[in-house]
């Protein structure tokens, strides 16, 4: 589960557990807003629509839900909705920390700007102003109805947000997913013939004790690629799920790769990295951005775990191409 904290708040997603207190937080913030606003039934429907596409965030203190916000991806952007602050929690930084956390998300996962709409009359662009927000745009709404107010305009405001890694004002590039789907498609054209380069006589000769061969960087890229595509199946599934971290020293005999087949492990490298990669240009942003925990990261995405797994090939890549070049040992 994705967490972050700011200062004695921890922010992460929302789990089943959580629903009544994140209800009542709901509820109360929802009451303070009716006294300025209420929405029309039209408006009512849209945000229905929209539900079954949001993700849910808890900002937590002492054990308690104090804060809540939706997000969801649309194009380069992650919306926010619904913020809300318990009244006892209110100016103690939970809107300031759900709002960080909602931008790591969108960082981690290449999206440009967060973005959100509230009502003028409110008070809140104030708040959102604050906190980093820009009104991008202001007009009078029919989606609203007031009480106290003959019109009421809602505003539109932005956050911009650098993407992870990224320098300056460099533009992050909008197929931050599709380079990597790239990447992976790419790699078995480069793994494999760089295999096939080494002389065979050396494939299982290990440069150091306890150091790997060719053969077994190999045959590694194909007993970890199960690994992936099961960790993906636990993302998209739960919605906590805990990721097992996995050290091949631990969950295998030193001689488990030399053991392998070469050819076989590299066929279903490429027949699972082709699966895989299909599998992921069905995915939506709303999947590439789902969050897990993993015990050995502050945070983790499937975006970041497919990375992993981008960067996960061509390091074992250079380290073959070490061996195969090595003048101390590339002769038998």
């Amino acid at each position: 589960m994705n967490e972050r904290r700011e200062d004695s708040v921890t922010v992460r997603e929302r789990t089943p557990d959580d629903g009544p207190q994140a209800a009542e937080v709901s509820r109360l913030a929802k009451e303070d807003l009716r006294q300025i606003y209420r929405p029309t039934d039209v408006a009512l429907k849209q945000r229905s629509t929209l539900a079954s596409t949001m993700r849910h965030l808890v900002a937590v203190v002492g054990g308690r839900v104090v804060g809540v916000v939706q997000y969801r991806a649309a194009g380069r952007e992650l919306c926010l909705l619904g913020l809300g602050v318990h009244p006892s929690a209110r100016r103690r930084g939970v809107a300031r920390a759900l709002v960080q956390h909602a931008e790591g998300i969108a960082r981690d996962c290449g999206y440009t700007d967060v973005t959100l709409h509230t009502v003028r009359e409110t008070g809140n662009v104030d708040i959102f102003e604050r906190l980093g927000f820009i009104v991008e745009s202001e007009a009078a709404t029919t989606l609203f109805q007031s009480d106290r107010f003959p019109n009421l305009s809602e505003v539109a405001m932005r956050k911009r947000v650098a993407a992870s890694g990224q320098i300056g004002d460099r533009e992050p590039g909008m197929d931050t997913t599709a380079a990597i789907v790239e990447a992976l498609e790419r790699a078995p054209s480069i793994v494999v013939p760089l295999v096939r380069e080494v002389q065979s006589a050396v494939l299982k000769r290990r440069p150091a004790p306890k150091k790997w061969s060719v053969h077994e960087h190999a045959c590694h890229l194909a007993v970890v690629h199960r690994l992936f595509i099961d960790r993906l199946d636990q993302i998209l599934a739960s919605p906590s799920p805990v990721i097992t971290p996995y050290d091949p020293g631990q969950s295998h005999s030193d001689d488990f790769l030399l053991g392998m087949d070469l050819d076989d492990a590299l066929r279903r490298y490429v027949d699972d990295r082709r699966w895989l990669v299909e599998r992921l240009r069905q995915l939506s942003p709303g999947d590439w951005n789902r969050t897990a925990e993993h015990p050995q990261y502050s945070h983790y995405s499937v975006i970041i775990m497919f990375r992993h797994l981008a960067l996960h090939d061509f390091f074992h890549a250079y380290r073959i191409e070490e061996l195969l070049l090595s003048k101390e040992w590339s002769s038998p």
